[in-house]
């Protein structure tokens, strides 16, 4: 094209860089090439990695962003579930919580009683999930390896400590929560009418 004068006929250039720091280093360049120029003489490019991992980054805050709104509502199922629960098991000990107040247990002693075995069931969900996701990392990391073997990466899949640690947190709170309505009805039950009870 050079020989026959014919730099008309080019309309674009395809340039792959060797790595990420050569291909900063080529845009800082045409960027300072660009500076002063008229929009002819200028060169308009596009980088085409940048424009797929900004694509991927999109979708992946979208899947980001459905996993949130289904675990939210797992979470308000689960909450919702456990107060059931917690509520049948104040029915059906209507004459313990009326033995209890009558052995000299005050109200806040019994609505103790129900927190902590909805506490109990916080703990043992939280380890639970905590479990289930240790295991579920491994055979990620080593489905990942193997269908991307081409690329060098890191375990994607994982769990730190910490996160661990909070999940647990928050799955005994939401438990007492729960539990707290129940448990508060239990309470304000009247001895003299639980002993009575038939249940």
């Amino acid at each position: 094209l050079s020989y026959m004068n014919a730099y008309s006929v080019i309309t674009n250039i395809l340039v792959f860089p060797s790595s990420l720091t050569t291909k900063d280093a080529l845009k800082g360049y045409l960027d300072a090439w660009n500076v002063g120029k008229t929009d002819t003489e200028a060169i308009t490019y596009s980088d085409v990695m940048s424009d797929v991992t900004s694509g991927l980054g999109a979708i992946v805050s979208v899947v980001s962003g459905v996993l949130v709104v289904f675990a939210s509502i797992s979470l308000i199922v689960s909450s919702l579930m456990t107060a059931i629960i917690t509520y049948i098991r104040v029915v059906e000990r209507t004459q313990e919580i009326g033995v209890l107040r009558a052995c000299g247990a005050s109200k806040g002693n019994v609505a103790e009683i129900f927190e902590s075995e909805t506490a109990v069931v916080g703990i043992v969900a939280g380890l639970i999930g905590i479990g289930a996701t240790y295991l579920l990392c491994q055979p990620i990391n080593l489905f990942l390896k193997r269908e991307f073997s081409a690329y060098v990466f890191t375990d994607i899949a994982w769990l730190s400590p910490w996160f661990a640690l909070g999940m647990l947190g928050v799955s005994v709170l939401l438990a007492l929560l729960s539990g707290l309505i129940p448990a508060l009805l239990a309470a304000r039950k009247d001895p003299v009418v639980c002993l009575r009870s038939d249940e």
